[in-house]
């Protein structure tokens, strides 16, 4: 059978070779550009400190709460290190309210955690503080919190829910 089709094979098709290939160049421009602009949004962040706390209770009833960084990554602000309890952040909790934090939150850095009747929450540096006039409720939530201070990047290092004790 002959082909009585007078168009050549390249004519049937619904674009040229040239509309072909400034399509694919199009695609590819506008796809490097959406690449760097999402790295430049998002390739920004800063990665979250490697720190384990480690939480003791304490006191006359054991519902004091001891923070300790024991091992880790060390955090060279103190100041964007927030603790939380029960989703809301303690009063005069700055960062430097931890002991032993003048260069950076280590293993040797301890925060404490209590309840005070005038002030509610109380985050001191002294185990000893006469403001820990009282211990948590069991099943309060204790969060550690890191936000940078380069960057909109935020991370939850730790959390702790205190337990009853019979102290």
């Amino acid at each position: 059978m002959a082909n009585t089709d007078t168009q050549s094979s390249d004519e049937s098709l619904p674009i040229s070779t040239v509309q072909f290939v400034a399509l694919v160049v199009g695609l590819i421009v506008v796809g490097t550009a959406a690449g760097f602009a999402a790295f430049m949004l998002f390739g920004n962040a800063e990665e979250r400190p490697d720190t384990q706390f480690e939480f003791e209770q304490f006191g006359a009833s054991e519902q004091q709460v001891a923070i300790t960084n024991l091992s880790g990554e060390r955090i060279e602000d103190p100041g964007t290190v927030v603790v939380s309890v029960d989703g809301e952040r303690v009063e005069n909790n700055s960062g430097h309210d931890w002991a032993n934090s003048e260069g950076g939150l280590g293993p040797e850095s301890a925060v404490y955690i209590g309840y005070n009747d005038s002030v509610g929450y109380v985050l001191t540096d002294d185990r000893s503080d006469p403001r820990l006039q009282r211990g948590l409720p069991p099943g309060t939530e204790i969060r550690i919190v890191w936000l940078s201070a380069k960057s909109d990047s935020s991370a939850e290092l730790d959390r702790y829910e205190v337990e009853r004790r019979d102290g």
